[in-house]
Parts: structure tokens; sequence; C-alpha cells
């Protein structure tokens, strides 16, 4: 009975040993590759018969946990498209520099889909010529992360801090490279 008591005790102190794990980091960030982010992009006209706000339908509906990260094209550089991260907030001056307006443009998402936005200190009624272009024809991608995937990053947020995010999602191409996603993989929704 000694003897087995002996074994046993032996036994369990070397699968503890090899089946130790590492208490240091205990959060593990996994891109999965069976679950994908999904990206589709619109161009949207802010007018102020829609009060400067357009709704815009996504062809499925999504899932309640998943969460969507939205970027507006605002130029090319070096031959690549620059995506900023929204909400953003734009100064934009007239030829001579004698009138500065603000420019916010914003988002809000359901399961359906996303209301984009624009505001600032422009004339409402009749915006000035140096503003109209950030009126028309905006393009945006909106970057929809399946609730798995979210609730690990909010879940290794919470514990170490913004510095333990897997990946920065100001940074369009941060988030294209964590993904995989593709210029293929960009659905229009219009």
């Amino acid at each position: 009975m000694r003897k087995s008591i002996l074994a046993f005790a032996f036994g369990t102190a070397i699968l503890f040993t090899t089946v130790s794990c590492d208490r240091n980091n205990d959060t593990q960030i996994q891109n999965d590759q069976d679950t994908v982010a999904l990206v589709t992009e619109i161009n949207v006209t802010f007018r102020k018969q829609n009060y400067y706000a357009q709704y815009e339908d996504f062809k499925h509906n999504i899932n309640k946990a998943d969460n969507v990260l939205i970027y507006r094209l605002d130029g090319i550089a070096n031959g690549k498209n620059v995506w900023h991260f929204i909400p953003r907030t734009y100064y934009v001056s007239n030829a001579d520099n004698t009138a500065q307006k603000e420019i916010d443009f914003n988002y809000d998402f359901s399961i359906s889909g996303v209301t984009f936005t624009i505001g600032g200190t422009f004339n409402k009624i009749n915006p000035e010529n140096y503003v109209v272009p950030y009126l028309n024809n905006q393009r945006f991608r909106a970057v929809i992360i399946p609730g798995n995937m979210a609730a690990k990053t909010s879940k290794s947020y919470n514990k170490g801090g913004l510095s333990s995010l897997p990946v920065n999602y100001q940074d369009y191409n941060a988030v294209a490279k964590y993904y995989n996603i593709k210029e293929s993989d960009v659905k229009m929704l219009k």
C-alpha cells in the first residue's frame, strides 16, 4: 500500500511538472483562422436634407456581440490609401487662411447597419465652399469584428491596459494585417 501511494505521489508530481503554466502571461490572444473579420465599403454624401447623417444597412444583420470599426479614406500616400479611424475631427481653412471650420466625422451602429454623421462649426444651411469637399462622396470602410474576437480583445484590455491590446485599432493597416484582411475581401455596400 505504501508503495502504491508513493508511486501515485511521484506520478502526480511528474504530471504537475509537465502540465505547469506560465503565470506571468495568463492572457492569450489567438487569431483563429476560421473566424474572420468582415469589411464593407461605402461612399456617403452628407446633405442638409438628411441632417448631415446617412444610415446604411448591412447586407445581413450582424451578431449582437460583434463590434464595428469605421475608417474614412483621407487620401493617398506613396501609392496606398490612407484610412483614418473615426470618430475624428478635422480643421479646415479657406484659401487665404482667414477662416477656419471644424468638421467632425462620427458613426453609430446597430446589428442592422451604420449611421454616419458629420458635424462641426461649418454653416449647416449653406456650407462654406472649402467645407463642401468633406461633405461629398466620402468613402468609409466598416470592419466588423466577430464577437468572440472582440471579447478576447476586451478581456486583454481589462487585464493589461491599452498596451496589451493585440492590435492598434486606430491603424487600419495594422487591423487588416491582424485579421488577415485582403483588398479582395472588401465588399461594397452600394
